[in-house]
């Protein structure tokens, strides 16, 4: 087993979907629509991965790191299993994005 493979909360949110995003919420209810406070787009795990500019600049570091595009979202689990860095940025990212929107979606739904 290797230690530095573990999931988190943050991280688990983002590779199942189930978490804090529009197309989770609305799925269960929570919110009335599943679109992105920041973009207007569809708020999913791919949107956050790709696509929002919100999140531009911690992927553009996380690029950096990786050299260069992201893994598509079916290959992203086995490009973080390369190695401990790869690993660790990729977590990295995912922890620092999901953190964020998991509390300021506490904060918007009271």
């Amino acid at each position: 087993m290797c230690k530095h493979r573990t999931t988190s909360y943050y991280v688990t949110q983002i590779l199942t979907g189930h978490g804090s995003f529009g197309s989770f919420t609305k799925r269960i209810h929570k919110t009335v629509d599943d679109t992105c406070a920041s973009c207007g787009q569809r708020d999913d795990p791919a949107h956050v991965l790709y696509e929002c500019v919100r999140w531009g600049e911690k992927r553009g570091r996380l690029k950096k790191l990786l050299g260069g595009d992201l893994p598509r979202a079916t290959e992203i689990i086995g490009e973080m299993l390369k190695d401990r860095e790869t690993w660790k940025a990729v977590t990295t990212f995912m922890t620092e994005v999901m953190t964020k929107k998991e509390k300021e979606h506490r904060i918007t739904q009271g």
